[in-house]
């Protein structure tokens, strides 16, 4: 027989892993992942379906009011499949490239350097 631990309180999966559970065992997910695992940009369409009794859900005070957390069960099995293969989202950092230049910028370049070398060479006497 299975023994079923509550980590109904638990917000990571760092406690759930802990806890020696699954993530789909009794644990619920914050609204925003449930949206953007379905790729939605607003979480009004889930609220929605909270409302109509399509998702077993609790609420949640949160610091700009109240949220909800819906029951991982009771979300579609294409749903939690994409809630379970992307639990944090992780953005690389942006790699800067050199820009590249062509040998003839470049000859064109060191010609112009030249060019103002010579000139002040006859205009001032310098020698560079």
């Amino acid at each position: 027989m299975d023994e079923y631990i509550d980590i109904s309180g638990a917000f990571g999966s760092s406690l759930v892993e802990k806890a020696g559970a699954s993530t789909a065992l009794n644990s619920f997910v914050p609204i925003n992942k449930v949206a953007e695992a379905k790729g939605l940009t607003s979480t009004r369409a889930i609220r929605l379906k909270i409302q109509q009794g399509q998702y077993i859900a609790r609420e949640v005070t949160v610091q700009g009011g109240k949220s909800y957390e819906i029951l991982f069960e009771s979300l579609e099995y294409d749903t939690q499949a994409l809630v379970k293969e992307n639990p944090e989202p992780f953005y690389y950092p942006a790699i800067q490239t050199k820009s590249f230049v062509p040998d003839t910028a470049k000859t064109i370049a060191l010609a112009r350097i030249d060019l103002i070398k010579q000139w002040l060479i006859k205009l001032y006497n310098l020698t560079l």
